[in-house]
């Protein structure tokens, strides 16, 4: 009688559990069904963060750039990786900020035409450096996890292989070998290429056993020595630097970013505040000027990976303002302000790379670096300048509604609009001469003002060019020293958003806002209004007559 209960007991038992494990397997994803589950989760993820507004302002402006894109139908060979990469990935992103079915098509189309080009995975990009191999290969993982359902096995075989071939190139042994030295190029784009890639391969929501080990030790080596060096504005910048949007930090924060080894001081003292202090605790010597790092880089980031939702209002707050200054970018403070050694070392400006400095409520920017073809722009010693909330000076950039916020760097809009002159900035223009392609333009500070030598800009036409700006609350001085190699035309040029009053004094000119004075140096021999760029910026060009030598001061005033 027992053992019959017994075995009664036991089937009952047994008909329970194969009951109870039939309705667990029949609620949970099958196998097949498991990247869509996962694809799910994330989209509900990234919709959540966008509807409480943390991205409110980046949404709006990324949803109308991806429907733009979606209705045009350009060949990707044309218009190259680098710049169609960023394209499908903002895509993929307003595909789950909307669920809107033709913005899926043209990302689903668009991720298969890139993937069509072998070339995606080359470490060069028509020309570029190895930093923006770096930023397709990002651009393609986020879009490759934003995608994936609709992705057949081959297709997601290619974007992961991509990204492995990417991840052994040469350039990478900089990172594993030698530490980063700002003074060293090629071991700085190691650097930020070996973040970029390794970031890009943490994406892929399996992970990758053979490649994800060493993808985690590279980006921890990444982030050790930007913490090492006080240079997180830079380094958190390029954790997404290849889409421009804070949509992506979210996504990689929220993906990611909470299981980095972020420094406690790091979090402490995050660079949105208005006077930035550098990890190492100095402040650059310019007098009681500010200097401000861009808010939309290290801590859109940091905030984004805190979750701490006080830090992510800040951020949404901060981030995408009306003050072009405040969206440029300003390069490590380390950089910029060498320790007071004598001598004082000489540090170079990222090649992408604005230092910017404020007094009051003006603010100066001056573009720094290495010239480049890929920039389209040859455009040393060119500044933009800013005053009680107007812009005075400025740079055509690119025709887009917010040429200093995330389309400013964009490649698709450079691409479209190459070799925009050298006067359609407010710098200098030597006889027929333009700028070299590889002049490298070194600022530095002095006393309370900013130096800039551009000797190397126009080959042997120029035997020295170093310009200083002194910036005051309501003035600004550059100062011009220019030795020619024999006498010739020189050209200064200086444009503004509105169009000059007239020309008829030879001596001070007058655009909105503000006048221009020669307050010392030669009369002009000639001065003219020139034709509009873009429609929306207008130079003021004034030649001087032929000498080998030319000492100028202008001042620029504007009311208090």
């Amino acid at each position: 009688m027992k053992r019959r209960l017994l075995i009664t007991c036991a089937i009952v038992i047994l008909l329970a559990g194969a009951y109870v494990g039939i309705r667990t397997f029949a609620q949970s994803p099958s196998p097949a069904n498991a990247d869509a589950f996962l694809f799910a989760s994330e989209v509900e993820k990234i919709r959540q963060a966008s509807s409480e507004s943390t991205l409110g302002v980046w949404r709006e402006r990324l949803l109308q750039r991806a429907r733009n894109e979606a209705a045009s139908d350009f060949p990707l060979e044309e218009k190259g990786n680098l710049a169609v990469a960023p394209i499908v990935a903002r895509l993929a992103l307003a595909v789950v900020l909307t669920g809107d079915e033709s913005l899926r098509q043209a990302a689903v189309r668009d991720m298969r035409r890139l993937l069509a080009l072998d070339s995606w995975t080359s470490s060069r990009h028509r020309g570029m450096c190895d930093l923006h191999a770096a930023d397709t290969a990002v651009a393609v993982a986020l879009a490759y996890c934003l995608l994936r359902p609709e992705l057949s096995k081959a297709e997601r075989t290619l974007v992961i292989s991509g990204l492995s071939r990417l991840a052994t190139k040469p350039y990478l042994n900089d990172v594993r070998k030698k530490r980063w030295n700002v003074t060293n190029s090629f071991n700085w784009n190691g650097v930020i290429n070996g973040g970029m890639l390794a970031v890009a391969l943490l994406l892929e929501p399996e992970g990758n056993p053979r490649i994800e080990p060493a993808a985690r030790q590279l980006l921890q080596r990444y982030l050790n020595h930007f913490a090492d060096d006080g240079g997180w504005d830079e380094a958190a910048d390029y954790l997404w630097y290849g889409l421009h949007n804070p949509s992506f930090a979210a996504y990689l924060a929220d993906k990611r970013g909470r299981s980095l080894a972020f420094p406690n001081e790091v979090l402490e003292a995050p660079s949105w505040q208005e006077k930035f202090t550098s990890p190492s605790g100095r402040t650059p010597p310019f007098g009681d000027a500010t200097w401000r790092a861009k808010p939309s880089s290290a801590a859109g980031y940091l905030a984004l990976a805190s979750g701490d939702p006080a830090a992510m209002r800040a951020f949404a707050t901060r981030g995408p303002s009306t003050d072009p200054i405040d969206l440029l970018y300003l390069g490590d403070l380390d950089e910029i302000n060498p320790p007071p050694a004598p001598p004082p070392p000489k540090r170079y400006i990222s090649p992408i790379g604005w230092a910017v400095a404020c007094k009051g409520d003006a603010w100066l920017a001056i573009r720094g670096g290495l010239t480049s073809a890929n920039h389209s722009h040859l455009d040393l010693g060119s500044f933009v300048l800013e005053a009680g909330g107007k812009v005075l000076l400025t740079d055509p950039g690119v025709p887009h509604p917010y040429p200093y916020s995330e389309g400013y760097f964009d490649p698709v809009k450079r691409w479209q609009h190459p070799a925009v002159r050298s006067s359609s900035h407010s710098t200098i223009v030597i006889g027929a001469n333009q700028q070299t392609l590889t002049a490298r333009f070194d600022v530095h500070l002095e006393d309370d003002a900013l130096v800039g030598e551009m000797t190397q800009g126009y080959g042997d036409a120029l035997k020295r060019w170093r310009r200083t700006w002194r910036l005051q609350s309501n003035t600004l001085m550059v100062e011009d020293v220019v030795e020619l190699s024999f006498p010739q035309l020189v050209t200064w040029s200086f444009v503004a958003p509105e169009p000059w009053n007239d020309t008829v004094h030879t001596r001070r000119w007058q655009s909105a806002g503000f006048n221009l004075q020669i307050a010392d140096g030669p009369t002009p021999a000639s001065v003219r209004r020139a034709e509009p760029v873009l429609g929306r910026a207008y130079p003021l060009e004034i030649s001087l007559p032929l000498a080998e030598s030319f000492h100028l001061e202008w001042r620029f005033r504007w009311a208090d």
